[in-house]
């Protein structure tokens, strides 16, 4: 009886606890999705406003001198095409550096996810746990129950009383066949 009316109850209440954990983890999944993407997005705005300075082929490294292929005529290069180069190269580093971030955040968001992961299978397995011994309890309050049941009709029968009864009244006449012997 106890056992019926705990069932559908314990059902409900693991299937609450399970949605719960479910919704908590889809929030930090959401949570962690947003910042990342904030971070994509900030990147990627940084990398449109350095394309702006170095769009295309404009870095200058070849300067048309007055049109034409006068251009390929001087093999070396003059001392505003070097300053070029190196800016040139001062932004490959920092896009670079970009990059190695990004790469960063994402071996993070992978290494969150696992952890995640990792959790979502622990909480399992423990409501699977909490279900087992909220079934065992159950079973053995049964038994206690019926442990108490008994003891309530033994307590109830008339046999131990009746063997009081009979034991003092077998003293009582022990104690007259006494008395009546020494007098």
């Amino acid at each position: 009886e106890i056992r019926g009316m705990l069932q559908p109850d314990a059902r409900d209440d693991d299937l609450q606890v399970r949605q719960q954990v479910q919704r908590q983890l889809a929030q930090a999944l959401f949570k962690l999705s947003v910042e990342f993407r904030k971070e994509e997005t900030r990147f990627l705005n940084k990398m449109e406003a350095q394309k702006g300075l170095a769009a295309g082929s404009s870095i200058g490294l070849v300067e048309e001198e007055g049109g034409g292929s006068s251009a390929f005529a001087d093999p070396g290069f003059t001392e505003t095409q070097l300053m070029k180069v190196a800016q040139a190269e001062t932004l490959v580093e920092e896009r670079d550096e970009e990059i190695r971030k990004v790469v960063e955040t994402i071996v993070e968001l992978a290494q969150i996810m696992k952890d995640l992961s990792v959790l979502v299978v622990e909480q399992g397995t423990m409501l699977d746990r909490i279900d087992t011994n909220i079934g065992q309890t159950a079973m053995k309050v049964e038994q206690g129950v019926a442990e108490l049941v008994r003891a309530e009709k033994t307590q109830r029968s008339g046999r131990a009383m009746m063997c009081i009864i009979f034991l003092i009244v077998m003293i009582v006449v022990m104690l007259i066949v006494a008395i009546v012997r020494h007098v």
